[in-house]
């Protein structure tokens, strides 16, 4: 197999070139709610447009709100040399600024966690196609790198723009969840401009998003179908949902706050979906043991990090079938009938 000539957005399902990332991330969705008032503003009279002008002024500086995000050095991280290994060749792509957060950062990682990074694009400093393509083809090997870790990760790197940091939408990656990340690359601080609204939008796609996914897959573990990929998907989406209502409800949490704080969020039945999940994971390791050499060997074989999740989905083995029967599925459904309503709200 070779390697692949494009990179997957880390929140769509479509391989898209370096080229096409360097827009704002997801899409151009973040700037329509401002292109298209000022399309309008063309075709207004000239008497009302300084009125117009004002009011959208005001709009803007109420909804509108800078942060400022501190990162770490990577040499204050136990785990630079193993960092470092995993980013070899980042200081080819200087325009590329690389953070690692959550578990990796914090040096709580478990069997179950994901290496999670942050990569803002600076699309202004890329020198020529060339350096681009170069960079898209090195992230691929890096993603490769995170599956030979953890064959099941489900996703790769997150992107966004040095461009959209001024109208950032949160809903990407919480810019709390990036706070005391491990710096690869690039700046000691992430200076964002955010919209509440945009993000609030966003937020409501997600957790809509989410439920959906889980009640799908709560359908195959009822019938004991799921395998280890999907349940470690499954247990991400009920961990992550706690995360998801604090945000939307103006609480500024990141995921493992969120979870900690869960009481706060959800009934008691609720909560004890959000228990069982964390149990699960917690169990991550004793529960993958006999089956992760046969993984890791899997993964030796591609260098194509998309076709091997394609690849790990289609062929984890089944979950164990004993704490499957332990899954508290009306506790999940009320999981997911809380955060539904939060939608309403």
């Amino acid at each position: 197999m070779t390697q692949s000539n494009s990179i997957r957005d880390s929140n769509t399902s479509t391989p898209t070139s370096l080229l096409n990332t360097i827009q704002p991330h997801p899409g151009n969705r973040a700037l329509n709610c401002f292109i298209k008032p000022y399309r309008k503003l063309r075709s207004l009279p000239p008497q009302n447009k300084s009125i117009f002008n004002g009011i959208t002024k005001k709009i803007e500086d109420a909804d509108w709100h800078h942060t400022t995000t501190h990162t770490q050095e990577i040499s204050d991280s136990p785990l630079d040399g193993e960092l470092l290994k995993i980013f070899d060749g980042h200081e080819n792509f200087p325009f590329l600024s690389i953070y690692v957060h959550g578990s990796w950062a914090d040096n709580s990682r478990t069997a179950f966690s994901d290496l999670d990074d942050f990569i803002i694009i600076d699309e202004e400093a890329i020198p020529n196609k060339q350096a681009a393509l170069a960079a898209r083809n090195w992230l691929n090997l890096v993603d490769m790198r995170f599956c030979r870790i953890d064959p099941l990760q489900h996703h790769g790197h997150w992107f966004t723009s040095r461009r959209s940091l001024e109208r950032y939408d949160q809903a990407v990656m919480p810019i709390e969840a990036i706070e005391g990340a491990i710096r690869i690359q690039g700046p000691d601080k992430i200076h964002t401009r955010h919209s509440k609204s945009t993000t609030q939008k966003s937020l409501h796609r997600n957790i809509a998003g989410t439920i959906h996914h889980l009640e799908f897959l709560s359908k195959k573990v009822s019938s004991g179908s799921i395998n280890f990929y999907e349940m470690k998907e499954y247990i991400g989406m009920i961990l992550i949902l706690p995360a998801y209502i604090a945000q939307a409800t103006g609480q500024r949490l990141n995921k493992k706050q969120a979870i900690e704080q869960a009481h706060q969020l959800f009934s008691t039945e609720a909560g004890q979906a959000i228990h069982y999940a964390s149990e699960t994971r917690n169990d991550w390791d004793r529960l993958l043991d006999p089956h992760l050499n046969r993984l890791h060997t899997y993964a030796r074989f591609f260098r194509n990090p998309h076709v091997h999740r394609f690849f790990a989905k289609k062929a984890a083995p089944r979950f164990d079938k004993e704490t499957l029967e332990k899954a508290p599925l009306p506790n999940i459904d009320q999981l997911a009938k809380e955060s539904q309503n939060v939608l309403h709200q």
